[in-house]
């Protein structure tokens, strides 16, 4: 089996789990920009409000799905805390656009609880592992508590 294949086969398992979520709402507002999401959502649902701002700000730099129909969303997940897209197929004359929506989007992720989206700041979740996340006060050492 090739490895576009497996990718488009572990995507596909991703888009079911999300049946019934806004994960999977949002796959169908944008659809088909996640069909190669392999990994899925790799963040909490805190980000929600973001994550959806975010991709909306790209649909409209870009034209939507329908005007750009072979862009692709294949990572789409927290790193050290903040929000990471990569993105394959997107127009080179609009690449500075988008890589500004996806810079402010990081930014603001950084200070975004990923358990519940009140203001947070990033704290090292496992210092054995350098797991660093973005949490509350409420939700601080959560991330410690319960892993991915």
């Amino acid at each position: 089996m090739s490895l576009d294949r497996i990718l488009r086969a572990m995507a596909e398992k991703e888009r079911l789990r999300d049946r019934g979520t806004w994960r999977a709402e949002l796959r169908d507002r944008y659809e088909p920009w996640f069909d190669e999401l392999a990994y899925g959502f790799e963040f909490k649902d805190g980000w929600r409000t973001l994550v959806e701002h975010t991709i909306e700000q790209i649909a409209v730099v870009v034209g939507g799905p329908q005007a750009c129909p072979d862009i692709r969303i294949t990572r789409l997940r927290e790193k050290f805390g903040s929000l990471t897209c990569q993105i394959r197929n997107l127009p080179d004359d609009r690449r500075r656009a988008v890589d500004a929506v996806l810079r402010a989007a990081s930014e603001r992720s950084l200070r975004t609880c990923e358990w519940c989206g009140r203001p947070g700041r990033q704290r090292n979740a496992d210092l054995e592992r350098d797991y660093w996340t973005v949490e509350c006060d409420e939700h601080a050492g959560r991330g410690r508590r319960e892993k991915r």
